[in-house]
């Protein structure tokens, strides 16, 4: 054979063997990718409570998504569904206690009670609100059932719309799959009628807050620029006063209309309201607007000039105490619950409303 003929032979076989290495190695990742997958699967199982569970499910679907998109959990409470928790490296995620809005790709996913998927094109439809910043890319959202009821939703996001292939959706979905079931095995006393996140009083619970709160204060280097968290608690400073005239119900009725009261989205702006102890409230609120919190404390304040009528016949004054602080980028959470805890203590002491630190 003449060389031309020889370097051409060279080249052919050359050309098979990286073919076939190729083919080797994508093959082997595969494998590996399936191999982790399981893996998370099996870390998931291995969940001890819900929080538990449904923390490790948003940051192992930020894994599939990727630095351009993020992970939100949706979950009943304060009577509506509220965003209350996302992934640790979730790319700019929406304010925690922004409320679920007929025509988003949420409230679809849980009319539907199935997985749905939707390209956001000229922005729309929504993730969550209509309030929301103008959306990029495409969402899947995905309820989890627990004994065929709505439980809890997680919406995955991207600006990228392509990662979401039919085999990365299936994951997803097998995931929440999954976790639904572990749920079920991990409350199976848990009525038709009870949510998962929330007390017997409708506030979100006091578990769910502070790991959300510790979230917020670990995630600020992916948080919107312009959005400012605040943190704090609400007594009610003459409880003591009421318990000895009141009874049980009567005392109930009363923390309800509060939190009503209270509700963030009554007043403008994104939060979620949860239990601290007796008679006492831990806040979140999370908005782009500097005036909506100062908006937010100026009703409450109002609501509470005039006395509440929570029992039958009769006509109360509620004096409220609030303490709050600001979160400004990565701190410890026990700092911040310490101010937060000084400052209400003093808005006990001198009877004011709210004293901020």
């Amino acid at each position: 054979p003449t060389d031309e003929q020889v370097i051409t032979a060279y080249r052919k076989v050359l050309g098979r063997m990286l073919q076939s290495y190729q083919e080797v190695a994508d093959l082997a990742e595969k494998q590996t990718e399936w191999v982790d997958y399981d893996q998370m699967v099996g870390d998931l199982m291995k969940a001890e409570d819900p929080l538990d569970l449904v923390t490790s499910l948003v940051d192992n679907i930020q894994h599939y998504i990727g630095e351009n998109g993020g992970v939100v959990l949706l979950a009943r409470g304060m009577n509506d569904w509220h965003t209350v928790l996302h992934s640790l490296d979730a790319r700019y995620p929406p304010p925690i206690g922004l409320a679920l809005e007929k025509g988003s790709v949420a409230a679809h996913a849980l009319t539907e009670g199935e997985p749905f998927f939707s390209p956001h094109l000229n922005g729309n439809p929504k993730r969550i609100s209509a309030s929301e910043p103008l959306c990029y890319g495409a969402s899947l959202a995905l309820p989890i059932l627990h004994r065929q009821r709505r439980q809890l939703l997680i919406l995955a996001y991207s600006e990228n719309m392509l990662i979401f292939s039919e085999a990365l959706k299936y994951k997803i979905s097998n995931l929440c799959r999954s976790a639904g079931l572990k749920l079920e095995s991990m409350l199976p006393n848990l009525d038709i009628s009870q949510n998962i996140f929330s007390t017997g009083l409708t506030s979100y619970t006091r578990e769910l807050i502070y790991t959300t709160f510790n979230r917020l204060t670990q995630h600020a280097r992916h948080r919107t620029p312009a959005l400012s968290t605040w943190v704090g608690m609400i007594s009610i400073g003459n409880i003591n006063d009421l318990r000895t005239r009141y009874r049980l119900d009567d005392l109930t009725n009363l923390q309800q209309q509060i939190l009503m009261a209270i509700r963030p989205q009554n007043h403008g702006i994104p939060g979620i309201v949860g239990a601290h102890s007796d008679y006492v409230y831990t806040f979140i609120l999370q908005s782009t607007d500097e005036s909506s919190f100062l908006g937010w404390t100026g009703r409450i304040r109002e609501l509470f000039r005039e006395p509440f009528a929570f029992a039958v016949q009769k006509r109360e004054p509620i004096r409220i105490n609030t303490g709050v602080t600001r979160l400004n980028g990565v701190t410890e959470p026990d700092e911040v619950l310490q101010k937060v805890k000084r400052a209400v203590n003093e808005a006990v002491r001198m009877n004011k409303f709210i004293v901020e630190v």
